[in-house]
């Protein structure tokens, strides 16, 4: 016999069940929120390496730091089109590849400007690319001696690693300077040293041998002209080479139209 249920016990069940499922449903949400910090951290197939090619002057800390890799960044979420475009916004870098190997490991190819010169004020050196980008101090064992130096005589605020220097005495240096290290790399080779002050720029060649007044301009053209004048004192036929006189140093003025030659410390022209 199938027994039959009055309603006021139909209603008890009600609200009995009532009362347990609120009862979980709390239970649920208290669990929820002591767990809800261990949950966030919990990342699905993070990227654990980066390796990095190609990185002289940028460091693999700043690489990693551009592309905005930390330990909560997912394989799965990483997007290389928005790591590509902040590595390519650093000046110093001007091509990127990358590639993802699951599960946790990051591969980053990159191609920085080459540096031209040393730039060197009164705090430290640094490279300098072509376009006068500030690449980074130069490192106490690095190997100098084939990069032509420019010294800034006066105070200068402006060089800043991964910025352009705004000294326009510079950056006539540097197109001048990358002009003559393609069409004649021997004499870039004898081009020891620029010295820019208020008044203008001075050029160190051959083991100091030659001191250039240049003026306020550097130009390709003028370093070519300087590069034929040098072979002409250098020659034979030359005065300065028959009396031995290269041996005590020469002074080069070419601030006007015409080079003015004479010995190193005499106050009369050749």
């Amino acid at each position: 016999m199938i027994k039959e249920y009055g309603k006021d016990e139909v209603r008890s069940r009600r609200v009995l069940r009532g009362t347990l499922i609120a009862i979980i449903g709390i239970l649920l949400v208290l669990i929820l929120i002591k767990f809800a910090p261990l949950a966030q951290r919990m990342v699905i197939l993070p990227i654990r390496k980066v390796q990095i090619y190609g990185n002289q002057y940028v460091t693999k800390r700043e690489i990693v730091q551009l592309m905005g890799i930390d330990v909560s960044t997912s394989i799965l979420t990483f997007s290389k089109r928005s790591a590509k475009e902040s590595l390519l916004g650093d000046r110093r870098i001007s091509y990127v590849e990358m590639a993802k190997l699951y599960p946790d490991t990051l591969k980053v190819y990159v191609r920085e400007k080459g540096a031209l010169s040393i730039i060197s004020d009164k705090n430290a050196d640094y490279w300098v690319s072509s376009d006068g980008v500030v690449m980074s101090k130069v490192n106490e064992k690095a190997s100098i001696e084939r990069f032509p130096r420019i010294t800034l005589k006066s105070n200068n605020d402006d060089i800043k690693i991964g910025e352009r220097v705004n000294d326009f005495f510079v950056l006539d240096i540097l197109s001048a300077l990358e002009g003559m290290r393609g069409e004649y790399p021997d004499f870039f080779g004898q081009i020891s040293s620029f010295s820019v002050g208020k008044e203008g720029i001075q050029a160190h060649l051959a083991e100091d041998l030659f001191l250039v007044w240049l003026g306020c301009d550097v130009t390709k053209q003028k370093l070519e002209g300087l590069r034929a004048l040098l072979i002409v004192l250098k020659s034979e036929q030359s005065g300065f080479q028959r009396e031995g006189m290269l041996r005590e140093g020469v002074e080069i003025d070419m601030s006007s139209t015409h080079a003015a030659v004479r010995m190193r410390g005499s106050n009369n022209g050749p």
